[in-house]
């Protein structure tokens, strides 16, 4: 049998059930003013039987450091070891969620409406997906979609790739009191109106702490034996995070050191989402005034800074969470989201 040589089949679970998601939550709201009110909430969630994509041509690492066949396709051996690859979809994972939410919103009132949001979080996963990670360039893991060990799904269980701790969000809009009608200026002429008068502010607050990560020694790095693709190394010192500048090579953002390759016949400790990647924020600005030209018609100005500050955001190349990587792991070369302006000039007739 030479013609399924090389090639890779995907099978699944013949007990494959649908996912099952429960979700809870509370809250309670208490109004500061006439136009102010808290918000304080707890949101929670729980999946199983969630989809799990798994190596499944994956061999059983015995307690010497032996290893063994797998039970997928036992009973056609000839077959088996024919063929390149075993890719399986069974619905075996689990998550949770967990959520503390805080909102300040401030209605319409003088001109100014708002909001100021704070969520601390956890999510926890053994099924991170099969895009589950950042392929190519992200803030978040490159976590391998098939478990390390597939015989023991639960080793996986941990941060979720997306993952982060404090998520501070928030928007505000500001008529400014002066011009016509306004509180300043309410009888100003018309010319300094024009000028001076009804200017709007708009801001847009986002701020997150770094997403879960987790290493992975390399593509075909396989200290355990068991023809695995991916496996994640040992933890051997601790976990910091220098972010030392490296000039025109990035910025050394975790210590390398903490981790090795797991010894031969065994697989590596390192808990999935461990480390944490670099967080985001930025603050966009908007300013915008409307001329008036008859009683249909007007003139809109607007002026607007995308990522005012310039704060960088910084990602991750998938190379530079392998072990194989050497001296360019846990190394940031990229960014994105550079800070942009834009105006706009738009008639209404």
């Amino acid at each position: 049998m030479t013609e399924f040589a090389g090639l890779a089949i995907r099978m699944w679970d013949p007990n494959f059930q649908p996912a099952i998601i429960q979700q809870w939550n509370g809250a309670f709201q208490y109004q500061i003013s006439n136009s102010m009110t808290f918000t304080a909430g707890y949101v929670g969630q729980h999946g199983t039987h969630l989809t799990d994509f798994m190596w499944a041509d994956e061999r059983v690492l015995n307690p010497d450091g032996t290893t063994s066949p797998g039970p997928f396709v036992a009973g056609n051996s000839t077959l088996k070891n024919e063929i390149g690859a075993i890719r399986g979809s069974f619905s075996n994972g689990a998550s949770e969620y967990k959520a503390m939410q805080l909102v300040l919103n401030k209605r319409v009132s003088q001109g100014l409406q708002g909001q100021l949001s704070y969520t601390l979080s956890n999510c926890k996963t053994d099924a991170a997906g099969f895009y589950g990670a950042g392929w190519g360039g992200s803030m978040s893991a490159e976590s391998s979609a098939s478990p390390q060990n597939v015989y023991d799904v639960a080793g996986d269980w941990g941060n979720c790739y997306f993952d982060a701790t404090h998520i501070v969000t928030g928007y505000v809009n500001y008529a400014l009191p002066f011009g016509k009608g306004m509180t300043f200026g309410g009888n100003m002429n018309p010319v300094l109106n024009g000028v001076v008068g009804n200017w709007e502010l708009s801001g847009i607050l986002n701020y997150h702490t770094g997403f879960a990560m987790v290493l992975e020694d390399g593509w075909g790095v396989d200290p355990a034996g068991v023809n695995a693709y991916l496996e994640r190394p040992d933890v051997v010192g601790s976990i910091t995070y220098p972010k030392t500048k490296l000039g025109a090579a990035g910025i050394q953002w975790f210590d390398p050191t903490a981790f090795a390759v797991a010894p031969a016949g065994h697989f590596g400790n390192e808990p999935v989402g461990d480390l944490r990647g670099p967080g985001l924020s930025t603050f966009d600005l908007g300013i915008h005034k409307a001329f008036t030209v008859t009683e249909s018609k007007h003139l809109e100005f607007r002026a607007e800074a995308i990522n005012l500050f310039n704060h960088p955001i910084y990602m991750y190349n998938v190379g530079q969470l392998f072990l194989s990587a050497g001296t360019g792991l846990g190394v940031i070369n990229t960014s994105q989201g550079e800070r942009n302006f834009q105006l706009a000039l738009k008639f209404y007739f």
